[in-house]
């Protein structure tokens, strides 16, 4: 056995594989680490763009939903004051004084009345197909009404 190494060299053979092998494992693991982060800065700017691609989207259907609203708003605020000026309309008119004039003579009152009767009193004779039946409380009262009309617009 030619064996001309001594331990020691072979020792510091060995030693220099090792270091050998270390780089090449330091290298490929650096060379990978940058890889993974080259990787991780990637995907984190497309999830930025795409998150900012969303929040456009609900940004924008946000504003559009938000028109819709201020749109009805308005619509509902035009139609509130329509209602008021129609209350307004009609409380102004139940509340205006009613226009007077010269108190009714008696022979008026009394042709008012006469009337009232009659045009009552035909009413329930159409209903009833023609026969002329006894006045009935409905025709006295409708009777009393016209009277009452007919007086109020004279005085």
């Amino acid at each position: 056995m030619n064996d001309t190494r001594t331990f020691g060299e072979s020792a510091e053979d060995a030693v220099e594989r090792l270091n050998a092998t270390l780089e090449h494992i330091t290298e490929t693991t650096d060379r990978q680490a940058r890889l993974f982060d080259e990787r991780i800065k990637e995907l984190h700017e497309r999830g930025e763009v795409a998150t900012e691609r969303m929040i456009r989207a609900v940004e924008q259907r946000l504003r559009a939903q938000i028109e819709n609203l201020r749109r009805e708003i308005e619509q509902l605020r035009r139609r509130v004051g329509e209602i008021r000026i129609g209350r307004a309309t009609k409380v102004a008119k139940k509340k205006a004084p009613a226009k007077k004039k010269a108190p009714a003579t008696k022979r008026a009152t009394e042709k008012a009345t006469t009337k009232a009767t009659t045009k009552a009193t035909k009413k329930v004779t159409k209903k009833a197909g023609g026969k002329k039946a006894p006045a009935k409380k409905k025709t006295a009262k409708k009777a009393r009404k016209a009277t009452k009309k007919a007086t109020a617009k004279r005085s």
